[in-house]
Parts: C-alpha cells; sequence; structure tokens
C-alpha cells in the first residue's frame, strides 16, 4: 500500500516537525545569546521551548470586563443609529433610555483616550533602539496605563447602569 503523500500531509509534517527544529536552533541560541548579555530576561514560555505548549498568558480581567461594556455601549450606538431614520421608534427608544446618547457619547471621548495609549504601546513595539529587555518593561508600564483606562471606563459606566 503507498504512502500518502498528498500535500496536506507534507505541511502536516513541515508544520509539525521542521518549524521544531527550526526554532530550537534558531531560536535557543539567540535568546540565551540576549539573556546572557543582560539584553533580555528568561522568559519560561518563549525561552523553554519544550514547554511553550503547555504554558498560556493569565487572562486581562480589565480587557474582559472592558469588552463587554463595548458590546452593549455599542449596541446602544447602532440601535441610536437605526432608529434615527424613524422619528417616532427613535423617541420612543430616548423615552425607554434617556441617558442613551450621553453613554455613547462618553464612551466615544473614552476611547479616543483609550486608543493614544495604545498607539504609544505600537509606537514602542516598532522602535528599534530598545533592547528587548528595555522594550519589556517599556510595554508592561503601557499596558498597565491602558488596563487603568480600560478600569476607570468600565467603573464610570455602572454609574449608567452598564454593567459587565
Amino acid at each position: 500500500m503507498p504512502a500518502d503523500v498528498s500535500p496536506n500531509t507534507l505541511y502536516f509534517f513541515a508544520n509539525n516537525y521542521i518549524d521544531g527544529l527550526s526554532r530550537l536552533f534558531l531560536n535557543t541560541p539567540y535568546n540565551l545569546g540576549l539573556f546572557l548579555a543582560g539584553q533580555k530576561d528568561f522568559d519560561v514560555k518563549r525561552d523553554a521551548f519544550v514547554l511553550d505548549s503547555f504554558i498560556g498568558r493569565a487572562a486581562n480581567y480589565d480587557a474582559r470586563q472592558f469588552s463587554s461594556t463595548e458590546r452593549q455601549i455599542r449596541s446602544m450606538e447602532r440601535n441610536l443609529n437605526q432608529f434615527k431614520t424613524d422619528p417616532t421608534v427613535y423617541a420612543d427608544y430616548l423615552d425607554a433610555n434617556p441617558m442613551a446618547k450621553t453613554i455613547v457619547d462618553t464612551f466615544n471621548k473614552q476611547v479616543a483616550q483609550l486608543n493614544k495609549a495604545s498607539s504609544i504601546s505600537k509606537k514602542l513595539r516598532l522602535d528599534t533602539t530598545l533592547t528587548p529587555k528595555e522594550l519589556k518593561e517599556a510595554l508592561e508600564d503601557s499596558k498597565l496605563n491602558e488596563n487603568a483606562i480600560r478600569r476607570n471606563i468600565v467603573e464610570m459606566f455602572k454609574d449608567y447602569d452598564v454593567h459587565p
């Protein structure tokens, strides 16, 4: 019986076996060199390549809370935009949700502030003058700032009865 040498089989072997070998021979010496030079901290997830499939990252609680709040407010915004074409339905929606316009406008202003903080993280990732260690520290600080903004937004809208 001939062996199955379909393109899918070849892709499977290349992806699962050759990729692992290339990461072992290319990434390990590079990361070890940066670590020994003091330009990078040891990261178990990336540097212990055997364990990387078993170690995950903790979920970002603030991002999940913010996402839930954002979905509710974006739904409110879609309703406002959809109902604008029919003045009667729009008036009924505003009667049922008198704070909807204020909530949407305030949220959009707060998200603009979050977007500015996110753009700082993007600029840091593109900065080639930083060592991996400096980049990691700067990104951690930036991420803390973004999470603080998200947390403040979530707390602000709890007052408007929008709960994650």
